[in-house]
This record gives C-alpha cells, sequence and structure tokens, in this order.
C-alpha cells in the first residue's frame, strides 16, 4: 500500500497541478513532492501515513475534473476516494471535510453538492462495522479509545491549558515544516494574501488551516502528519519553478546524506528528533537490520544454542 500510495500521489500530483500551471512548472512542482523528506520516510515506513500522499490530492483533482468536464462518474469517483481515505484516517477526512464543502456549494450546483455528500455519507458508512470489530479486538476496545480521543481534546490541548506540551505541538509543526519547505513557504503565503479572491486558492487555504490549527492546539507528534498538507502548500507555488527546484535539491540531500548527530545540545537534539531521524538514516533503522548487526546477531545465537 505504502508503494502504491506514495507513487500514485506522486502522479496525481503532477495532474492536480497542471491546474495550477505548466507542464514544466507540474513536473518541476511533483518532483519536489517526491523528494520533501518527511514523505519521502512515510513512502518507506509501513504506516497509514502513506494514504494522505494520495487521497487528498486525488479527491481535489476529481473535483477540479468535475467542475471541468461535469461528468457524472468523476463526482462519484471524489466521493468514494474521500470515503477511502477517510477510512485509513479519519483525522483526515475531517480536516478535508471544510475544503469539500467550500468547493461543492461554491463551484456546483445544489443539488449536485448534496448528491455528492449522499454518496459520500453512503460510502463512509460502509467502515462503520470494520472499524468497530478492529477496536473491540484491541486490549482496551471502545472505551479506551474513546478515553483517549477525551484526554486528547481537553486535558492535552492547549485549549485546556498552556503548558510546556503546547510549545512542543508548535514546535513539532514549525520546525519540519520550515525544514522541508522553507525555499517555498514565503510563496505560498503570499499567493494567500494576494490571491484571495480565487476560488482555488480559498480552497488550499480551507485544506491547510483546519488541520493546521488541530496539530497546534491539539496534538501533532510526528513531522509524518504534515503529509496531509504538504500537497496544497506545494500548489501555492507551482507558478515558482526556481523555487520548487532549490527544495527539491534541499530535501534530496537533507534526506539522503543528513543524518542524526549526538550531542548534548538542546537545540541539536530538537533538530535530531523532529527532523533528521526522518531521513534515509531513519529508514535503515526503523526497517532494516543493517548486515553486521545480522551476523552479530546469528554468532550469539550460535553461542547460547545447545
Amino acid at each position: 500500500m505504502n508503494i502504491l500510495f506514495s507513487v500514485m500521489g506522486v502522479v496525481v500530483f503532477y495532474y492536480l497541478s497542471r491546474f495550477f500551471g505548466s507542464k514544466l512548472n507540474a513536473f518541476v512542482a511533483s518532483l519536489a513532492y517526491s523528494t520533501v523528506y518527511y514523505v519521502w520516510f512515510s513512502g518507506e515506513i509501513h504506516s497509514t501515513y502513506a494514504s494522505q500522499l494520495l487521497f487528498p490530492v486525488a479527491v481535489f483533482y476529481l473535483l477540479l475534473r468535475y467542475e471541468r468536464d461535469h461528468a457524472r462518474w468523476q463526482l462519484w469517483l471524489a466521493a468514494a476516494t474521500f470515503a477511502v481515505g477517510a477510512g485509513f484516517r479519519p483525522s483526515d477526512g475531517i480536516f478535508l471535510l471544510p475544503m469539500t464543502i467550500y468547493f461543492c456549494f461554491t463551484r456546483m450546483k445544489r443539488a449536485e453538492a448534496c448528491q455528492f455528500f449522499v454518496i459520500l455519507g453512503v460510502f463512509c458508512l460502509g467502515w462503520v462495522v470494520p472499524t468497530y470489530l478492529g477496536m473491540q479486538k484491541q486490549a482496551g476496545g471502545l472505551t479506551e479509545n474513546w478515553q483517549y480521543a477525551s484526554e486528547m481534546l481537553t486535558v492535552l490541548s492547549v485549549l485546556h491549558r498552556l503548558n510546556l506540551r503546547s510549545f512542543g505541538n508548535l514546535a513539532r509543526y514549525v520546525i519540519p515544516l520550515a525544514a522541508a519547505l522553507w525555499p517555498i513557504l514565503g510563496i505560498a503565503i503570499r499567493t494567500v494574501t494576494r490571491g484571495g479572491s480565487d476560488r482555488r486558492v480559498r480552497a488550499l487555504a480551507f485544506w491547510i488551516v483546519p488541520g493546521s490549527l488541530f496539530f497546534v492546539l491539539v496534538m501533532i507528534t510526528d513531522p509524518v502528519y504534515l503529509n496531509f498538507l504538504t500537497p496544497a502548500i506545494l500548489l501555492l507555488a507551482v507558478g515558482s519553478p526556481r523555487a520548487m527546484t532549490v527544495a527539491a535539491i534541499w530535501n534530496l540531500i537533507l534526506f539522503a546524506a543528513l543524518r542524526p548527530i549526538p550531542s548534548q545540545n538542546i537545540a541539536v537534539d530538537v533538530a535530531d528528533c523532529y527532523v533528521l531521524q526522518y531521513t534515509c538514516y531513519g529508514v535503515q533503522h526503523h526497517t532494516l537490520l543493517r548486515l553486521p548487526d545480522l551476523l552479530k546477531a546469528r554468532d550469539q545465537a550460535n553461542r547460547t544454542s545447545p
């Protein structure tokens, strides 16, 4: 699934980018998307985070296609795609809902928009039974999941009280995003402030803001959560291929060549924790044992066996 989600996510992102720029600009933006260090990490590590690389992108692409072509199958497929992505990560469905509501009720006839959400709701109901059965098999069942969600939204949230955990949420959001997208963040912000009347820019803002508020005010644990926001930010800067090229080269170097730095310095520790452990080094140490480790383990097993 990770292979499918990460590869197809980049392919669909290219076609989505064509709504915002030329073929060359779309290609460069797709290259930048494919090299963002935590995106690359997600495509390698077994996790549902990789689903964020495909489904939000595909939903927006299909909605834009439907607006242009008015082919009914595109509307139905957009609803099904939304439901599948929300099934993998329900939070993504909630975060993407404001964008879809805005786009559908401003760019479609009301009957078409209502049809989309009816189909979406029916598909989403298909997840109720398997989700219920899966949670029942967990140690704490539904009760533990509900208690965790309640604690997250109350005790752990900055909305409950301001503490060091609150600043940690902000750091886990800002530092990885800036480390990956610093060449284009200013361009993306400028596009939003200057292009507020463009319905596509507004839709992208509705894509970015809900998840960002949740991550900053409630909880974000890993940079890979930012997969959800990254395509929208890149789309805001499609018209700047030079900045995209710099971002792609920088992330290529960051992922392939850098690794955590042993240190007692708090700033270095923060960089290690929020950025550098999600590089190629992190992939190797999360999923693979190196050959010397395998040989050592084999020799130890041979010495301890009767």
